[in-house]
């Protein structure tokens, strides 16, 4: 072997050493900033904690009216949540007498509320049908003060008037579920799952006594679920196997729709990875597109997947 060749070798060698060493400092810092990449996306991420004087000190929000219906297609829109600050990610749900229901994180501070931290969990509804809208409210006031994030609200089909509501709180570290009997007028708030770091993306599917709130922590997707109405939760880790990748809820469902009604009900859960679609049923793999839901038997306190 010439000197050249021997070079070459030694100079791969040596690189090949290198990319060993930094491998597990790469996947250290690809773990400490995904959770504030995928959980708090562009401007989000900038404003985590900044509250604004000028936010918090901005008029209360008067109640809205939308525009009235058309005789086909949509009325115009309508401008909802503070006009102070950063609304994001908003999720809404109606139920069957007539309630809207409107929440999202508000960045930058909270008209009026001097220690609600960046973001803070916001309810606005309409019992009307959406044709006026009450004054957008903290829901978790108990919260406020603990950063919430990424909203979810769901309506019981059973009954068609229990309302749910899911986010993150103390850091992402704390995952909730919030349950109303009155529509919205008060709110009954537990801990679903407490870890000891962020978690990101949560899911909710309601049906009957069965609350299920599936989330993401890091390659590993975890499902919390009460068979109580939500008063106590047992969580499973869904994919034990989880390596690379990254790991986010994608969607989920409990119970089927009115057209399949004489089928049993059953709970999807859904999540994605880099590059493919990863859903739980009867058969596990990688799926390229969003399938038909085909799913297992609903979750028990300790079950395993």
């Amino acid at each position: 072997m010439n000197i050249s060749a021997r070079s070459s070798r030694l100079w791969f060698q040596a690189l090949i050493l290198l990319l060993m060493l930094l491998l597990p400092l790469a996947t250290m810092l690809f773990t400490r900033e995904g959770s504030s990449e995928f959980g708090e996306e562009g401007k989000a991420r900038l404003t985590r904690g900044q509250v604004l004087a000028d936010v918090v000190n901005a008029p209360a929000q008067p109640p809205a009216k939308a525009p009235a219906l058309p005789p086909s297609g949509f009325a115009p829109q309508t401008r909802l949540g503070y006009t102070a600050g950063d609304q994001w990610e908003p999720a809404i749900a109606a139920d069957r007498h007539g309630h809207v229901y409107i929440l999202y994180p508000q960045y930058l501070g909270v008209p009026g509320c001097a220690d609600c931290f960046s973001p803070t969990m916001i309810l606005q509804m309409s019992d009307d049908r959406g044709a006026t809208w009450g004054t957008p409210r903290i829901i978790h006031p108990a919260g406020q003060t603990l950063g919430q994030w990424d909203a979810q609200i769901v309506v019981d089909p059973v009954d068609g008037r229990t309302v749910y509501a899911a986010w993150l709180q103390n850091g992402k570290s704390d995952t909730v579920v919030a349950r109303s009997t009155d529509f919205g007028a008060t709110w009954s708030v537990v801990v679903a799952n407490s870890t000891n770091a962020g978690t990101d993306k949560p899911i909710l599917a309601v049906r009957g006594q069965d609350v299920y709130v599936g989330y993401n922590h890091a390659q590993k997707v975890w499902v919390s679920s009460s068979h109580d109405g939500g008063a106590t939760f047992a969580s499973v880790n869904v994919n034990k196997t989880g390596k690379l990748g990254w790991s986010l809820a994608g969607g989920g469902q409990s119970g089927l729709p009115a057209s399949m009604a004489g089928l049993p009900a059953r709970t999807a859960c859904v999540w994605v990875v880099p590059g493919a679609l990863r859903a739980r049923g009867p058969r596990f793999g990688l799926w390229p597109v969003m399938l038909p839901v085909v799913t297992p038997p609903m979750l028990q306190p300790g079950d395993t997947f």
